[in-house]
């Protein structure tokens, strides 16, 4: 890991001092034809037009497929033959870095840039006009060897232009596969095929006697190219926009997976480098009054759930260090390794209650573009909202499981617990009374009953504590295992009816149908003294029916929901909740000596994946 962080930064050192070279050599030959400017052959006024267009189209690029491109190359053509390759490679290489400073590129870029395209303008004008020039004699046709000239011309340039840009990629650590390259050239082949069909059209034009060239000339010949760049840029920033969106659901989306995995934050975060690219991050939580650092990148040691200092006032609002000299990166740069050199610390924060940090970091000087630290503080919100949901979800298992504690506690205190002292007592009263054997039969019999209801109620206990089972068998294999063990604890008959054709269920609505089931049968054994239990499942086109209905007692169901109400027992009143949560329905119909039926509706969803 150490010797992979080590070429990592032989590489990014590499292509600085390749970047620096360049950026010097093209500088070079802009002062060299910045003192070799003469007095102007046509209109100075025409040459600032000039300018303008070159500024227009590097300020608004043209859509082409699979991206944009900028189409300026054949007006520095125009403006290298109505004057001269100083004036072009001059007007060229200052408009550039112009519209770069305008738009917020990085320093390296505002100067690499313009040199590159200044090194491929004046390459491509040597190579030309000393060895194409000469060599072109086929024919006297103007429009042939001016188009067979600027044809060459455009290719060189194209291609040295290319090949300089891709030395950088490749040396670079980040990695620069052959889609990304194939995509590129797709970009830039559409860019030289405009220039080309721009270009002849020039030479067509000018074979053709329309009097003196004048600014209004130029004009009208490009106002079409500038009109194709305004009304570009905004498909441009049209599909950007429709891109970032795309992105942001995805990562919305990937974000609401991850919820509740144990390391699913850390997971998050490494597949966060397929929507924004960084090199190395960290990802802070609050747990338990303790910041705990559950993410770091594996250029370090794994560091991971490591407790933290951390001062959350310094944190409130985003904070970018464009440079590692700016206050040594930050409070929490040592965090990273010594080669990152810009750094974002984006608070994770709902309302004024910091939830946590994620700091990215690159290896290159003010580096994020504003739309990356868009979409970082929009991932920071979505965590915010991740980590709000997964507290509440949480503190609902929590009480779940101590409702659940309390109402096992209450079975065996009011069942379990009486049943044994009643037995107790029994068979003491019994050893009493020895000598009278009717007696005592009647009280071991009766003690043997409670025995066996305190059985019952322990192994239904037990049951409860299992995981569940439902989502892992199938929900009717579930039922048949569970009135298997119901038949086994007791001599009751539980008839068990599927209608209609099964489909598959989502793993809520299963859950809901089986305790619905469990907490009916069991209400039945122990409550109504049935002899007969009927379970209906049905599967309807619109929504699934579970009844169960026996031939008990019953009971008044106005006593039964204020005694469940008053005494918060589980049964009745939490099966009605959970029916309503999904949008289901609980009905109860029984009468005093007439039996129980529950019947309980729930809407077909199925989800993928369910089963």
């Amino acid at each position: 890991m150490e010797k992979s962080l080590k070429t990592n930064t032989q590489r990014e050192q590499l292509a600085k001092q390749y970047m620096l070279f360049i950026t010097i050599a093209g500088w070079v030959i802009l002062v060299f034809h910045l003192f070799n400017l003469d007095e102007p052959q046509a209109s100075i006024y025409i040459l600032l037009l000039f300018a303008l267009f070159i500024g227009i189209t590097e300020y608004y690029p043209i859509p082409v497929w699979n991206g944009f491109t900028t189409v300026n190359f054949p007006i520095v053509y125009v403006l290298y033959l109505a004057y001269d390759i100083h004036y072009a490679i001059t007007i060229y290489a200052l408009i550039v870095p112009i519209i770069y400073f305008l738009q917020r590129r990085p320093i390296r870029s505002i100067f690499f840039n313009p040199a590159q395209l200044v090194i491929s303008f004046y390459l491509a004008y040597l190579v030309t006009t000393h060895l194409v020039l000469p060599s072109i004699q086929l024919t006297d046709h103007p429009i042939v060897i001016g188009s067979l000239i600027y044809t060459c011309f455009l290719i060189i340039f194209y291609s040295i232009n290319n090949l300089l840009v891709d030395i950088v990629l490749v040396i670079r650590p980040q990695p620069y596969p052959l889609e990304t390259w194939k995509k590129k050239i797709m970009t830039e082949l559409n860019s030289a095929l405009f220039s080309f069909i721009y270009g002849v059209l020039l030479y067509v034009i000018s074979t053709e006697d329309r009097g003196q060239i004048d600014m209004f000339s130029y004009f009208f010949f490009f106002a079409p190219l500038i009109a194709l760049s305004f009304i570009g840029s905004s498909f441009v920033r049209i599909k950007a926009e429709r891109n970032r969106l795309k992105r942001l659901f995805h990562l919305t989306r990937d974000l609401n997976t991850y919820i509740l995995k144990e390391d699913g934050l850390s997971e998050f975060i490494i597949r966060f480098k397929q929507y924004m690219f960084y090199d190395q991050a960290v990802l802070i939580l609050k747990e338990n009054d303790e910041w705990i650092m559950v993410h770091r990148d594996e250029a370090h040691t794994n560091n991971s759930n490591k407790s933290i200092s951390l001062n959350p006032e310094l944190f409130l609002d985003p904070l970018i260090y464009k440079n590692r000299k700016d206050q040594n990166g930050g409070p929490l740069s040592y965090l990273f390794s010594d080669e990152m050199q810009t750094f974002i610390y984006n608070p994770i924060k709902m309302e004024d209650e910091l939830l946590g940090l994620i700091v990215v970091a690159k290896m290159r000087n003010n580096s994020f573009v504003e739309n990356e630290q868009n979409i970082l503080a929009t991932v920071s919100n979505q965590l915010a909202a991740v980590l709000i949901t997964r507290r509440l979800i949480q503190e609902k298992e929590e009480h779940s499981l101590l409702e659940e504690r309390n109402r096992i506690a209450r079975n065996i205190h009011d069942g379990i617990a009486q049943n044994l002292a009643a037995a107790v007592l029994q068979l003491e009263t019994a050893l009493k009374k020895h000598d009278n054997q009717k007696a005592s039969r009647q009280l071991i019999n009766q003690c043997i009953t409670n025995l066996r209801e305190s059985l019952f109620e322990v192994r239904n206990s037990i049951y409860t504590l299992r995981p569940p089972t439902e989502h892992q068998t199938g929900l009717i294999p579930a039922i048949h295992k569970r009135i298997e063990e119901f038949t086994n604890q007791d001599n009751n008959t539980i008839n068990f009816r599927i209608k209609g054709k099964p489909y598959a269920l989502s793993t809520m609505l299963e859950r809901v149908i089986f305790d619905t089931f469990q907490e009916s049968v069991q209400n039945s054994l122990k409550h109504s003294g049935a002899d007969h239990i009927h379970v209906l499942l049905d599967y309807k086109d619109d929504h699934t029916l579970l009844k169960v209905k026996d031939d008990g007692r019953g009971f008044s169901l106005f006593h039964a929901m204020i005694k469940a109400e008053r005494e918060g027992h589980f049964g009745i009143m939490q099966l009605n909740e959970r029916a309503e949560k999904i949008n289901g329905s609980l009905q109860i119909n029984s009468k005093e000596g007439k039996g129980t039926e529950i019947i309980l509706s729930v809407p077909r969803i199925e989800t993928e994946g369910s089963k």
